[in-house]
């Protein structure tokens, strides 16, 4: 099976509200606190249909991992932080 190169036509909205196509296989968002959201576009197999989020540690804090808490908006909303969580080693 190929794949396609870009499979969803995904787009950047400025300021004025205009969107700008961007080819891209993976979103990379930066939060204020350092950690990474990441959108994966080019799912496959039993996920091909869906778009894949994951959560990356804080680039300061690489040590902890990092959990999504989803919050409901509206019927068409929710609302997505990334918190961290402290890694456990036994010394």
């Amino acid at each position: 099976m190929t794949m396609k190169a870009y499979p969803y036509p995904t787009f950047a909205i400025d300021a004025a509200g205009h969107r700008v196509r961007v080819d891209a296989t993976e979103l990379e968002i930066e939060m204020p606190d350092g950690h990474v959201v990441r959108i994966e576009l080019n799912a496959t197999g039993a996920y091909s249909d869906q778009l894949i989020l994951r959560a990356e540690p804080s680039i300061d804090r690489p040590q902890d991992w990092a959990i999504f808490v989803v919050r409901p908006g509206a019927a068409n909303v929710i609302y997505v932080a990334v918190e961290s969580g402290k890694s456990q080693k036994n010394s």
